[in-house]
């Protein structure tokens, strides 16, 4: 127990040193990707900051104060640029701006602060800004937080200075020509609204923004040391069900606050946030930069993941342009699983509720392009999608032909099971393996079942892409890529999608026993599971390595496709054959994408699944973070936005825990001339677990197990026990500890059976 609570303080204690300071303007806000400014989020609002000069008029056309309308003189705007999850322009077609939409912002003009001194805070511990605004004696603190579990941004202003502050509040639309907009005000509250209603899309979309500043009117002045709090309501008519405006839903917010409740939703804030740190936590005092990078990647996830029917885009919440990069969209061929891969091996599994809604939502519309395009049973999912079923990419019949959106590829469905095949391992839920992973797998395994073609003795996988082909981009008018490009069409046995395939029919096996089904596929799975084709490999400069296809494309000079079979399909790990580890490995040095584009969350964990030198990795993984770090802690390589925000935490949990393969294993890729401890990192079989290296020795690995299944671990002593520890550090458990456990051990592994609610001390 009394671990267990230094643990807990350490973690606490680690977030305040964390925060990121910024002592320059933003340079990306707004922006088309990611931004650079200090941001927050309740998991479906967020919120970006920006400081800039201006010299905005007093007020607007429709302001009860627009009566002088003169420019405010040497001024700076405090601006929180804001949208929802759920703010989407539901158009089919990515060239008709379809995809995730910015909303507005709430501007805070300072008069008399033109040229100002900025300083800001991004504090990760509860999610909130700290901006001060410095000009001369003048001093402006401000406080933004975006309430967990509300609508509801609020920005605390206080006069630090010496003289009165001149401040106007109010909220602009991000404009756009396709956009019904308002701007409007009236008793002492200012409204925006925004939607999307045209006739052609999937689904009408329209959001509302209410501001007030409590007591006071928009146009205020505050002498040293006064203080005023805006308050922005936020609503879209997804979350009315259509049945009522959402200007009105957002005033109603706004009509129940109090002081006292305000400050009681700051508390629940609070206290959310507390709860989501204490989790989970690592310490790695020699790697002082990558631990940051390990709390800050969970804090821009948390930011932006709650909304369960909506999850996070590419670029999250922090959408600030209605022209974002790839239209925020979800993409199936890996950038929207990846973010969320490093929530279940950290113990934040309810972030990643949200992840599967859009995939479950678009399964008539893959199971209908696999009838149609293809005559197969099953799911053939396209590459970009939105939520609700809304298939973003439009298809093409130009040659008769519209097969584009898919960019040749056939394992798009099958990627997207990673997610939800970890989740189940993780947790071990078998209501959400019958109600959701199930289906979802037979429907996948059919597709397979339907498409592979059996000849000689096994199975191949025909004119299915591993990267993202130029075949199809030939198709598309005016494409500037795809111009004499090499056509892969006929690419078969992508080691990519060899390695899902073998995923999911083992899912599958997995699931059947697990839920008692006796359904007479089992077998076809069986059968395709042991035919499958092997992996191809080839030569390159003297080492056998993985072909990325048996026949087609031999090799790409970018991204980590050549290894995504190893990670995160789980194909390949320190259990597996010797000879194939090593063509894994060979395979993974000839890349050598430490630093790639696309490849920052996958290749890692792939060298760290293989067992590469961890002195390696950690050296490269500090460079990215020095590289490729913005001053909001976002990793950012230029590609799709919140996916690198695995990049570390899978990496490290990795480094420390393994379990994958079904065997616990104890920093099994960690140099062991560094100490490290974690807290409560999540296993496969439902296990939270921790565990400490000291001077090269595992101490106090400590095994709770959450639904009693059986556990194996690699043994890390010369005479191993397992112990049942006390209820103290059993999350619920009510052991007294001390009871010894047999255990039956098989090599350098020991097996024992657990109890549901019990800790067991492995030495």
């Amino acid at each position: 127990m009394e671990r267990e609570t230094q643990l807990k303080h350490q973690i606490l204690s680690k977030l305040d040193e964390y925060k990121a300071v910024f002592t320059e303007r933003p340079k990306f806000v707004p922006c088309d990707a990611v931004v650079d400014g200090p941001i927050t989020g309740n998991g479906d609002i967020g919120a970006a900051l920006n400081v800039k000069d201006t010299s905005a008029f007093k007020g607007r056309t429709g302001r009860s104060w627009d009566a002088e309308a003169n420019p405010v003189p040497e001024s700076a705007a405090l601006e929180v640029y804001f949208t929802k999850n759920d703010f989407w322009k539901a158009h089919y077609g990515m060239e008709d701006g379809g995809g995730m939409k910015s909303i507005g912002k709430i501007s805070l003009v300072f008069d008399g602060f033109g040229g100002c001194g900025y300083y800001a805070e991004q504090r990760i511990g509860n999610g909130t800004l700290a901006v001060k605004l410095t000009k001369g004696k003048a001093e402006a603190l401000v406080t933004v937080r975006v309430l967990r579990n509300e609508n509801l941004i609020t920005a605390n202003v206080k006069n630090s200075g010496t003289g009165d502050i001149r401040i106007w509040a109010f909220l602009e639309v991000t404009r756009a020509p396709d956009a019904e907009y308002s701007e409007s005000y009236k008793g002492r509250r200012f409204t925006i609204t925004k939607a999307f209603t045209q006739k052609d899309l999937a689904f009408p979309t329209s959001a509302a923004a209410v501001m007030e500043v409590l007591d006071r009117d928009m146009e205020f002045t505050l002498s040293p040391g006064g203080e005023a709090v805006t308050v922005t309501a936020l609503a879209t008519n997804h979350e009315t069900s259509g049945l009522e405006d959402p200007a009105a839903k957002a005033g109603e917010i706004l009509d129940g606050l109090s002081a006292y409740r305000l400050g009681d939703a700051l508390a629940k804030h609070n206290g959310w946030w507390r709860e989501f740190w204490l989790s989970s936590g690592v310490s790695l005092p020699d790697e002082p930069l990558i631990e940051k990078y390990w709390y800050a990647s969970h804090y821009i996830m948390a930011c932006c993941c709650g909304n369960k029917e909506f999850p996070p885009g590419l670029f999250a919440n922090w959408v600030t342009t209605d022209h974002p990069n790839w239209l925020g969209d979800y993409h199936l061929n890996y950038n929207h699983q990846a973010p969320f891969w490093g929530l279940y091996s950290s113990n934040k599994v309810e972030l990643a509720a949200c992840y599967e809604q859009p995939v479950i939502d678009y399964i008539p519309g893959a199971r209908e392009a696999a009838k149609r395009l293809l005559g197969c049973r099953g799911l053939y999912s396209m590459v970009g999608i939105g939520p609700r079923g809304f298939a973003i990419s439009r298809t093409f019949d130009r040659d008769g032909n519209d097969e584009v959106p898919w960019w040749g590829q056939k394992s798009n469905a099958s990627y997207a099971a990673v997610n939800m095949l970890m989740r189940f391992y993780s947790t071990w839920d078998l209501d959400y393996a019958k109600e959701v992973l199930y289906p979802y797998l037979k429907e996948t395994g059919a597709f397979w079942e339907d498409y592979l073609v059996f000849k000689d003795g096994r199975y191949f996988d025909y004119n299915d892409c591993i990267h993202e082909n130029s075949y199809a981009a030939k198709r598309i008018d005016g494409w500037p890529f795809g111009h004499d490009a090499v056509d892969y069409s006929d690419d078969c046995n992508p080691i990519l999608s060899l390695g899902l395939i073998r995923m999911v029919f083992r899912g599958l096996l997995d699931l059947s026993r697990e839920l008692g089904d006796t359904n007479p596929g089992v077998e076809k799975w069986r059968h395709i599971l042991d035919h499958l084709s092997p992996y191809p490999v080839q030569e390159r400069n003297g080492r056998t390595v993985f072909r990325y296809t048996e026949s087609g494309m031999d090799w790409n000079k970018g991204g980590s496709l050549g290894v995504q079979h190893v990670f995160p399909a789980g194909a390949v790990g320190l259990g597996s054959d010797r000879k194939l580890l090593e063509i894994a490995r060979n395979t993974l040095s000839e890349l050598d994408r430490w630093e790639d584009y696309n490849a920052f969350s996958t290749f890692y964990a792939a060298a760290v699944r293989l067992g590469y030198d961890p002195a390696v990795i950690l050296e490269k993984l500090n460079a990215e973070i020095r590289r490729h770090a913005y001053p909001n802690l976002y990793i950012y390589h230029g590609g799709g936005g919140i996916e690198d925000c695995s990049g570390v935490p899978v990496c490290v949990n990795e480094m420390l825990l393994q379990s994958h393969e079904g065997v616990l294993r104890f920093f099994p890729v960690w140099e062991k001339t560094k100490d490290a401890e974690f807290y409560h990192l999540r296993a496969y079989g439902a296990f939270l677990v921790s565990a400490k290296l000291v001077s090269g020795a595992v101490k106090d690995a400590l095994v709770f197990s959450e639904k009693g299944r059986p556990c194996s671990v690699r043994v890390f002593s010369d005479n191993p026990s397992v112990t049942v520890a006390g209820a103290a550090v059993s999350p619920g458990g009510s052991s007294a500890g001390g009871e010894k456990i047999a255990f039956h051990r098989e090599g350098d592994s020991i097996s024992f059976p657990t109890k549901a609610g019990e800790t067991y001390l492995i030495c």
